[in-house]
């Protein structure tokens, strides 16, 4: 037989039913293509019928025994079938006004004839939601900013300790002479590179100008030479920012005089 299913996206469809049950007065279906092979049990997919519509009432459920088990609430849960669809909508309409949440049951609205104040609430939550999810975006946008500001101060700070310890012929870490590398442009190659992630523990200049680090695996031939290039660089780039005493003087106008 074909039947009138409310449904919650689809709204109120023609569907083929079969009846699986009749309890005091109140029939139960299933839909045709969805009810199992052991329909002897009557398990399937439930609606029950109210007023010539068919609702969803439980997925895959025995109707039988469920009203067996529980006839007092199933017969508590029809008699107020009615009111049941009501509050339902009431409440999914007022869960969207209040910017809660917007999910509601499209048959049951065009059931109750009230398809069309749906829709406007549905509309302004929609509008809110936009905006909502814009200032939400800008919002974890603006964190999302302040962390990466907070992790390059930090990691900017712990670039400055490890050259300085470099220079006072401390060890740094691996990940330390990788940055200082990239700070003052010298450039790994690949190989070394695989190397230094791989292997390298600890690195530092001595005083007589070599290198010392700590590694496991393979030694590399190569890490004293960046080492020493890296410290070259660092102490050019801090004359290179020395002011000399001439340019103080010039600076504030005072005149050098070379002895005769």
């Amino acid at each position: 037989m074909i039947k009138n299913v409310v449904w919650h996206k689809a709204g109120i469809v023609r569907k083929q039913a079969e009846l699986l049950h009749t309890w005091e007065g109140y029939n139960f279906y299933g839909l045709k293509e969805d009810i199992k092979n052991d329909k002897i049990d009557d398990y399937a997919i439930i609606y029950a019928e109210h007023n010539n519509n068919l609702f969803y009432i439980g997925n895959y459920c025995n109707v039988k025994q469920l009203a067996e088990t529980n006839p007092q609430k199933i017969k508590d849960y029809m008699q107020n079938f009615e009111q049941g669809i009501i509050d339902e909508f009431n409440q999914s309409l007022q869960q969207a006004k209040d910017h809660t949440y917007c999910w509601i049951n499209k048959g049951i609205t065009q059931y109750l004839n009230r398809e069309q104040e749906a829709i406007e609430v549905a509309k302004e939550y929609m509008q809110w939601k936009k905006i909502d999810d814009k200032q939400k975006r800008i919002e974890k946008e603006q964190i999302e900013q302040k962390q990466k500001q907070e992790e390059q101060k930090k990691l900017n700070a712990a670039i400055t300790q490890a050259e300085q310890d470099l220079k006072e012929y401390k060890d740094i870490t691996s990940n330390m002479f990788v940055e200082l590398c990239k700070k003052y442009n010298v450039e790994l190659p690949i190989k070394l590179k695989g190397w230094i992630n791989k292997s390298l523990r600890k690195v530092s200049i001595t005083k007589n100008g070599c290198c010392s680090y700590s590694y496991c695996g393979n030694k590399s031939t190569t890490i004293g030479v960046y080492t020493k290039m890296l410290i070259d660089v660092i102490t050019e780039s801090e004359d290179d920012n020395k002011i000399t005493q001439e340019e103080i003087n010039h600076l504030f106008g005072i005149k050098s005089y070379q002895a005769v």
